[in-house]
């Protein structure tokens, strides 16, 4: 049987509360280079989300 893992706070490695939704996840990425989201939206359209993106 595998265990529930809790996230983690990545500033201090300490548990934290499960996050509300994807884009608060990954607000909280430690490495900048991998904080991206994209999801297809019912409507068929792509929504991406890239808080540190250059362009």
């Amino acid at each position: 049987m595998g265990r529930e893992l809790q996230p983690r706070c990545p500033e201090f490695g300490m548990p934290c509360d499960p996050h509300t939704s994807t884009e608060s996840a990954i607000d909280c990425f430690a490495a900048t280079t991998c904080c991206v989201g994209i999801r297809l939206e019912p409507d068929g359209r792509w929504r991406v989300y890239a808080p540190h993106s250059s362009g």
